[in-house]
């Protein structure tokens, strides 16, 4: 089974901003961060 929870952090991780700390003239940096987390097993208790 493959899902994806939208906007939903296990750990309660939170990023407030990203400084880049050498810039260069051809990066662009994007606008966003996005991150997948994989685990090898999951419970669900309800």
């Amino acid at each position: 089974m493959n899902f994806t929870i939208p906007m939903y952090n296990a750990s309660k991780l939170q990023v407030r901003y990203l400084q880049i700390a050498k810039k260069s003239k051809t990066y662009n940096p994007y606008r966003w961060v996005r991150y997948v987390t994989q685990a090898n097993s999951y419970v669900a208790r309800l």
